[in-house]
């Protein structure tokens, strides 16, 4: 509600570690020739679905991950996003991806699979934020609050460990 290039920019920059490209923007145009007439003006906005599943202790479930991918229908970009306190072990990761190639290939699907953690999340959101934005520097700041208190961040590489010499 916010705006809508921030949402846009946030999105594309969760989504492209995994190379996937979503241009959320509405476009306008004016006399524009379509196949069969020209009509005089155009508003239009590329469809999505994003399914998301989010997973606190990288439980792998893959039959529960391939029952996820028939709730997508004919949107033109489909998007299976994976959230995880911690990153998706590569193994996982790739199980999951052959899984859609194979759900793909079947049906008329294309679906995309990217993947981030709670962490990613916050940090992304607030790279896109201006110093002067701030409603959603409270949001953000909340949210990762939030996180930090259920636990869902991993901060484990800035821990150290001492043991104590006498």
């Amino acid at each position: 509600n916010n705006s809508p290039d921030k949402f846009n920019r946030f999105l594309t920059s969760i989504l492209e570690d995994s190379g996937i490209e979503l241009d959320i923007y509405i476009k306008f145009g004016q006399q524009e020739r379509g196949q069969y007439s020209v009509p005089d003006a155009f508003i239009q906005q590329d469809s999505f679905k994003i399914l998301i599943e989010t997973k606190l202790y990288s439980q792998q479930n893959i039959g529960q991950i391939k029952g996820h991918f028939n709730e997508f229908k004919d949107e033109p970009n489909q998007i299976f996003l994976w959230i995880n306190k911690e990153s998706i072990a590569t193994k996982y990761k790739n199980q999951i991806i052959d899984e859609v190639k194979k759900f793909n290939s079947k049906r008329k699907n294309k679906i995309s699979f990217a993947s981030t953690t709670f962490k990613e999340i916050c940090e992304k959101f607030d790279d896109i934020l201006n110093d002067y934005d701030f409603e959603m520097k409270e949001m953000i700041q909340d949210y990762d609050a939030f996180c930090y208190e259920s636990g869902l961040l991993d901060n484990a590489e800035s821990k150290i460990r001492l043991v104590p010499v006498g």
